[in-house]
């Protein structure tokens, strides 16, 4: 089977990186110091007040992480935004759209899916608008509103009223070195700015690995309420059938995201042998070229389905069918496994914005 490349150095994840991994990071060591330390001072300045914070007209909710990628925001921004909805409230998500434009939709991917996934929310890509710049009052409805910032831990201009920080259990820190020595985004202190923590893809790590995790965090973040979370497969999207249905079937895979060995471990865990990963670039577009060069390096692999995510199906085309073997895209949830009532009582908490009774 092929090799599962990750779109980040792999240095920056390996404990034990090679000789050349552990070179290259040594002689980045002090450009991810001197990153660290601004990070540290940005972080302080908007604490002491010193640096201006815009403030939404709605109420605001954060979700992001640490960490450059693949901590499974998208899932948990859908939790989010299911819930808002559920509470009778408008979830606008405020996203970069770093992704590939999809037809019909005007935003990348994974602005395409969560509108697809969760009809009645509204995902805005404007440039600025996450920033506290552009005309804000175009973006809401009225006092129900919630704006929900995906991947926006470290905008710390916008206010937020819950700030909800993702770490993923299977690979939470890397090396623990900033950018460029590491995937650290920010030193991992800054764990304690966060109102709620969810530790994302338990099942991967396993109990033991959580537990250390968990304690980890507590000296990080003492007092931070922490929820654990696995990766649910629910679906196969166009045939509409369970996910248990990959049960004993050959598999490719195709996918264009930012963790790809998490996708081939969630489609391992559900029975599935997996012959072949295309594992491309996070983002990284996804034509009819590659779709159909994909059916068939999986016929010759021997398999009888090829797999996306369901965060990569928005860029594909719809008319597959012609293929060599069928093509599908896996479905994932966000499933808690404590009682998520802190977090779900938290967005139902949310007050209505300026001028809502």
């Amino acid at each position: 089977m092929q090799r599962e490349p990750g779109p980040f150095p792999r240095f920056w994840w390996d404990e034990t990186p090679g000789f050349c991994g552990a070179l290259l990071r040594s002689a980045l060591a002090p450009a991810g110091r001197a990153y660290a330390a601004i990070q540290r001072s940005r972080a302080a300045a908007f604490a002491a007040g010193r640096s201006r914070v815009f403030r939404p007209p709605v109420p605001c909710v954060s979700v992001g992480n640490l960490t450059v990628g693949g901590s499974g925001k998208t899932p948990c921004v859908r939790f989010v935004a299911e819930r808002l909805l559920a509470a009778g409230r408008s979830p606008l998500v405020l996203s970069r759209g770093y992704g590939t434009k999809v037809a019909g939709f005007d935003l990348d991917e994974e602005g395409a899916s969560l509108v697809t996934a969760v009809p009645g929310i509204t995902v805005d890509q404007t440039p600025g608008r996450r920033e506290g710049g552009g005309d804000w009052s175009e973006a809401f409805a009225g006092p129900s509103s919630v704006v929900v910032l995906d991947d926006g831990f470290q905008k710390l201009v916008a206010a937020r009223d819950l700030d909800v920080l993702l770490i993923d259990a299977s690979r939470p820190f890397g090396n623990g070195r900033c950018l460029p020595a590491g995937p650290m985004r920010e030193p991992a202190e800054a764990a304690a700015r966060a109102h709620l923590i969810v530790l994302t893809r338990c099942d991967l790590a396993g109990p033991q690995r959580t537990a250390a995790l968990q304690e980890r965090v507590r000296r990080l973040a003492p007092g931070v309420p922490q929820l654990r979370s696995r990766h649910a497969p629910s679906r196969l999207v166009r045939s509409g059938l369970p996910a248990s249905s990959l049960r004993g079937r050959k598999v490719a895979l195709l996918s264009a995201i930012a963790h790809p060995a998490a996708f081939a471990a969630t489609v391992r865990g559900l029975g599935a042998e997996i012959v072949r990963h295309d594992a491309r670039r996070d983002h990284a577009p996804l034509g009819p070229s590659v779709l159909r060069k994909a059916l068939r390096e999986a016929h010759a692999a021997g398999a009888g389905l090829l797999l996306c995510t369901g965060k990569d199906l928005p860029k594909l085309p719809a008319a597959a069918d012609d293929g060599p073997v069928p093509f599908d895209a896996l479905d994932v949830l966000l499933e808690f496994m404590d009682d998520p009532t802190p977090l779900v009582r938290a967005l139902r908490e949310l007050p209505l914005g300026r001028g809502g009774r």
